[in-house]
């Protein structure tokens, strides 16, 4: 279900935050909502109320489900049925200001038809404990386990494992994931061969920064170990002499493949060639993320390349 779904179906409905929903409009998305909406709705906010205890309580009560992953930049989020967008339709349905600051504070939004991105400022990391499945799995470079999500910085296992995403409550270590990642995708190095394996047509940057290289293109094998007709593929270009690289994921434009993300960084639209496109610059590195003739691209300097060059690589594809 899209945020837009969830928005009409809430406007439609909203006589059921009292009531019993009907099996028919039973989801995970929009049953949190209205969760959150009943919870909402009997407390009282007003000028004398004690807005942060009511939101921690809310928060506990409710117990949304989420799982905890790397977002594209590498830093550790909590994705909470979507926290930006969860929270742009309790800002919808909620023009106030503690409604904003329920989840996260949404700073900007930008829509690009198949592409969303928000600029979310986040609470203060005690409003994010670590879920129980991942207590005494988590801990600091020195040993001592976390009790909340860490706002920046790296995260190890007892036995002093880097670990780089989790999944189902479970961690998933550097090791695992590179094992993972040989088990689960097809490397191929030879750019000529990459659109053998794709339903749209791949386009390479014709601008590279100096020193910069295809190095090679990753794709998603299917249930079968296979690759045919995908609509994704990951492409890494690496700078051989300082071993810096770059990340681009070009996608087949659709509904299933539409997508948002969310970041603490600056976004701002702008224009790559003659497509809106949306360009995020910050702490975390910069990104420019568009679509361009059916393709949606998605593209991360990964702090190795700056602004100006990493423009002039978008414009590049055409």
């Amino acid at each position: 279900m899209s945020i837009k779904d969830i928005k009409d179906q809430l406007s439609r409905n909203s006589n059921f935050i009292g009531d019993e929903i009907p099996d028919e409009l039973r989801n995970e998305k929009y049953n949190v909502l209205i969760q959150l909406g009943r919870k909402l709705s009997n407390n009282d906010f007003s000028e004398d109320s004690n807005k942060e205890a009511i939101l921690k309580k809310i928060k506990n009560d409710i117990k949304i489900k989420g799982e905890y992953s790397m977002n594209r930049t590498g830093k550790i989020r909590r994705i909470t049925v979507t926290a930006a967008s969860l929270a742009l339709v309790l800002i919808t349905l909620m023009q106030t200001t503690f409604a904003q600051e329920l989840i996260v504070k949404v700073k900007n939004s930008i829509s690009l038809r198949n592409i969303t991105a928000t600029q979310v400022e986040h609470p203060q990391k005690d409003m994010y404990p670590l879920p129980d499945e991942l207590k005494g799995k988590i801990f600091d470079k020195n040993g001592n386990p976390l009790e909340v999500m860490p706002d920046a910085g790296e995260v190890y296992t007892a036995d002093g494992e880097k670990i780089v995403d989790f999944s189902n409550g479970q961690v998933i270590t550097a090791a695992e994931k590179a094992k993972i990642d040989q088990e689960g995708k097809l490397v191929v190095k030879d750019s000529d061969k990459l659109n053998e394996y794709t339903c749209f047509k791949v386009i390479l940057p014709g601008y590279l920064p100096a020193g910069y290289k295809f190095d090679r293109a990753e794709f998603y094998k299917d249930n079968e170990g296979n690759v045919s007709r995908t609509k994704y593929i990951d492409l890494i270009f690496t700078n051989e002499t300082t071993g810096n690289h770059f990340f681009m994921q070009q996608r087949f434009s659709d509904e299933e493949t539409a997508y948002e993300f969310s970041t603490e960084d600056v976004i701002e639209k702008i224009k790559i060639n003659d497509s809106d496109a949306v360009i995020s610059e910050g702490n975390h590195g910069k990104g420019i993320d568009w679509e361009y003739n059916g393709v949606l691209y998605g593209l991360n300097g990964r702090g190795n390349v700056d602004k100006s060059e990493l423009i002039k690589i978008a414009e590049s594809i055409k």
